[in-house]
């Protein structure tokens, strides 16, 4: 069954709508919308511009062997096979988790109580009073508080922004409202949401070419909106806005087209959204598409954004992933990284920052696609090794990240036989403390050599203890995600115990991140993970 591309559509009168969404569904399949010189349509309503720099037509075939690297935990099934999926979001609260996506062309609701090792499907919230498709379904989370946007329409009405809120982790929904723009025949889609307590921001798109990006702001869970208007021009932009709201700055990143390009450009408001900064460039002026960006933002002033750019690339429809990185609520973009020097990546990007912790995933056109992660614990400076975490028909992952917890999701595709496939979503999560849940944690091998930390996480100091290790001098080293010596510590025959205190071998103090503990002896060797969270 193939399904086409329809959120690009919702905005115009039914009759325009139904010839377009029937050009569509001709050309859809899972994977590309078919082509053109300009770029091709995916079967997630988003537009792919074609590369025009490009010196090889096609991504070269790689052996779909890539070997699976990563500890994540399992894989689990989300959803099951009687929704079609595209782009799914996550939001976690404080006891529940949340998935949120358009199946079968209404918003849904998954919900995990158990940190997302279970899910059940929640609830479809298609409503009498919009028969239009619900396009990208966002949503934000903090505590038992929950916001969700998505597209609606009317009849032979424009298209309009659909904004929901909930103070029980979902249970109910007391407060619906419909944000419209002036005049109507403009016509919202593309819309994004992000919040604090009682306070969400909702940005989107509006207009035939998508060519304005508004921002309104709600203090009392979206009974009334302010700030309702136009903040910068977004002509092109298929993607929605990425929104983040944390320490009284409202960060935007979004796609426009601007002197026969797309490109990725950043704005932010210190005062709730009336006057907003103006658009920053954060990719490349040199002709070459940026597409797909996604942001993060946390309460210590630092901000991420990634994306897909053909700057580099042979390849006319894959780009290297890249990311932006501010420590200064915005104010700066120093650091620039590249993620992927083979220029594979394709569709879907995505980031978090916790303090100096950075980790990124995208999806990269290998046959068939994978899932990567990469990590940094230093703001962005260096990068972990590449983690291969899943393989298959994947597309749009989405990353989110709640104490030592990272979550992945992501879309896949299966062929139930060789003319229909469904799409599911699937779940993955990174304990960061290797997942003990007790606060002292003991990595033990078959020698029967152990560590053990506490605590962990920590902040100043750690201690680690050796188990099953007779006499002899011993030594603990301490790496980083790139697998660098950044302490040694030396224990003398009876001693079991050796007390880290963040610093390196220099003694100069380290950053927060991850790090990991090693202990060779004559009987075993052993290696435990450790968490600075400063």
């Amino acid at each position: 069954m193939a399904m086409g591309g329809r959120e690009d559509v919702i905005m115009r009168p039914a009759i325009l709508t139904t010839l377009l969404s029937v050009a569509f569904l001709y050309i859809s399949s899972p994977a590309e919308q078919g082509s053109d010189t300009d770029g091709r349509w995916l079967s997630n309503g988003y537009f792919l511009a074609r590369n025009m720099q490009a010196v090889l037509p096609d991504t070269p075939f790689y052996d779909p062997r890539w070997p699976i690297i990563t500890d994540w935990g399992p894989e689990v099934y989300v959803s099951d096979t009687t929704w079609w999926f595209y782009d799914p979001r996550i939001a976690v609260g404080d006891t529940l988790s949340h998935i949120f996506g358009e199946g079968n062309f209404q918003p849904i609701h998954y919900r995990s109580h158990d940190n997302g090792l279970t899910w059940e499907f929640w609830a479809n919230y298609r409503d009498s009073t919009s028969d239009g498709s619900a396009g990208i379904v966002n949503a934000y989370c903090e505590g038992s508080k929950l916001f969700a946007t998505w597209g609606g329409q009317r009849g032979n009405d424009w298209s309009f922004i659909i904004f929901r809120s909930s103070i029980d982790g979902g249970e109910t929904w007391p407060v619906r409202a419909e944000l419209r723009v002036d005049p109507v025949w403009a016509g919202a889609v593309k819309s994004n949401v992000s919040g604090h307590e009682d306070t969400a921001f909702v940005s989107f798109t509006e207009g035939w070419g998508f060519d304005s990006l508004a921002c309104w702001r709600t203090t009392n869970l979206g009974t009334t909106w302010t700030n309702r208007g136009f903040i910068a021009n977004s002509w092109g932009a298929s993607y929605p806005p990425s929104i983040c709201y944390a320490a009284g700055v409202v960060h935007i990143a979004f796609q426009k087209d601007w002197d026969h390009q797309n490109d990725i450009f950043y704005m932010r408001s210190t005062d709730h959204g009336q006057t907003w900064s103006e658009p920053v460039l954060l990719g490349f002026d040199d002709q070459n598409h940026g597409q797909w960006p996604e942001l993060w933002s946390d309460s210590l002033g630092n901000v991420a954004v990634c994306w897909m750019d053909y700057h580099g690339s042979p390849y006319a429809w894959t780009g290297g992933i890249w990311c932006r990185v501010s420590h200064d609520y915005g104010q700066s973009w120093p650091g620039l990284y590249l993620l992927n020097d083979d220029y594979l990546g394709y569709v879907g990007t995505t980031v978090v920052v916790d303090g100096d912790y950075l980790a990124l995933a995208w999806v990269s056109s290998n046959s068939p696609p994978i899932v990567h992660v990469r990590e940094s614990s230093d703001g962005g400076e260096s990068w972990g090794n590449d983690q291969a975490v899943a393989q298959g028909s994947c597309y749009a992952p989405r990353l989110a990240k709640k104490g030592t917890d990272l979550y992945l999701i992501w879309r896949e595709t299966e062929y139930i036989r060789p003319d229909f496939y469904v799409d599911f979503i699937k779940f993955m999560r990174n304990d960061l403390r290797v997942g003990i849940s007790s606060p002292e944690i003991s990595i033990e091998d078959e020698a029967g050599i152990g560590l053990s930390v506490y605590p962990n996480p920590f902040n100043l100091s750690a201690t680690i203890t050796l188990d099953g290790v007779e006499g002899g001098d011993k030594e603990i080293t301490i790496y980083d995600v790139r697998a660098a010596l950044v302490k040694s510590i030396c224990l003398g025959k009876e001693e079991q115990k050796a007390t880290w205190d963040a610093t390196d071998n220099a003694g100069q103090k380290v950053c927060s991140g991850l790090y990991f503990a090693r202990v060779e002896t004559p009987q075993g060797e052993a290696t435990t993970k450790l968490l600075l969270v400063r």
